[in-house]
């Protein structure tokens, strides 16, 4: 169980990276910059604690808010696209159940609150004019200043509070053994738990913060739809079984199609039918007229990518 009093608060600044991060349940700092030396805005990463609670600020506004699921740890460089490119490739990552906040909050409108608030050293934003401090990363806030942007955001600090990682689902990422090796279980009521679970957990949650539909169908109504994997779960490592990048919320009989290699997606969101997939079914599910589902994000396209060249049936 977690201590509220020994819970802190993190502002991290995301311009580039946050649905990445935020899809994929984490954050991510390289230890060291070009010239070898660390940069604390980095180096804080490997601070946070599991419990703590951490603001995300994205083009001048607080935009999504999470817990801490773990702490700090060494990890390889995720798919950051772009924004990443300059990196090293070791880092230090908190894995973060996020949540898109009720209401958007913009601190440079209080700055007369805010500013008396903010730590005088290692500051997210220049005191004086509200703008975003270059280079802070993550920045460690004071209890008051967590407190004052929850009130501003709409969420209840009991919401955040005592938020711990299910323990299904940190088996899957710590020791997948645990499961696979149940021999009370045969192979497919495995693979069907598994399955099923992430589903309904962290994974479909991730997925569902920036896929609000079936892309296909257009069909929104959550009861409908299927959190599915773009790499396959049997090949994907354990941090992408549980990234939100690598899902779509898809109807059912969309699902089938992806899933079995039938349909794929480009970049730009083209989408390609299998010459292998009937033509009954193409005319029955109306899906001849269906050419383009929109475009997609950097890092799904990385998942896409692997989806094309090795499930897809030419």
């Amino acid at each position: 169980m977690i201590n509220i009093n020994d819970v802190e608060y993190w502002w991290v600044t995301q311009n580039q990276t946050f649905e990445e991060e935020v899809r994929g349940g984490y954050m991510w700092a390289p230890k060291f910059q070009k010239d070898g030396k660390s940069l604390t805005a980095y180096t804080n990463v490997s601070l946070v604690k599991p419990g703590d609670i951490i603001f995300s600020y994205v083009n001048t506004r607080i935009v999504a808010v999470g817990t801490a699921l773990s702490s700090g740890y060494t990890s390889m460089k995720p798919h950051t696209g772009d924004a990443g490119e300059v990196w090293a490739n070791e880092g230090w990552r908190v894995d973060v159940d996020y949540s898109l906040v009720p209401r958007e909050f913009k601190p440079k409108d209080r700055l007369d609150e805010i500013g008396p608030l903010l730590p005088a050293k290692y500051s997210p934003l220049i005191a004086k004019t509200g703008h975003g401090a270059q280079g802070m990363y993550l920045s460690l806030i004071s209890e008051q200043l967590g407190e004052y942007l929850l009130r501003q955001i709409g969420v209840k600090p009991e919401s955040l509070f005592f938020v711990e990682p299910d323990p299904f689902e940190k088996a899957l990422v710590e020791d997948e053994q645990a499961i696979w090796e149940n021999s009370v279980l045969s192979e497919t009521e495995k693979q069907r738990l598994v399955l099923s679970r992430v589903g309904q957990g962290l994974f479909r949650k991730r997925v569902k913060l920036f896929e609000n539909t079936c892309r296909v169908t257009g069909v929104s109504d959550d009861n409908y739809l299927i959190a599915s994997h773009i790499k396959p779960w049997s090949v994907a490592g354990s941090d992408e079984r549980l990234d939100g990048n690598n899902g779509l919320l898809l109807s059912p009989h969309i699902d089938r199609l992806f899933d079995r290699g039938y349909m794929t997606f480009a970049k730009n969101g083209d989408v390609f039918l299998s010459n292998e997939l009937n033509q009954d079914v193409v005319q029955r599910w109306s899906l001849q007229g269906i050419e383009n589902v929109g475009e997609f994000s950097e890092a799904q396209e990385h998942f896409l990518e692997h989806h094309r060249d090795y499930v897809f049936k030419q």
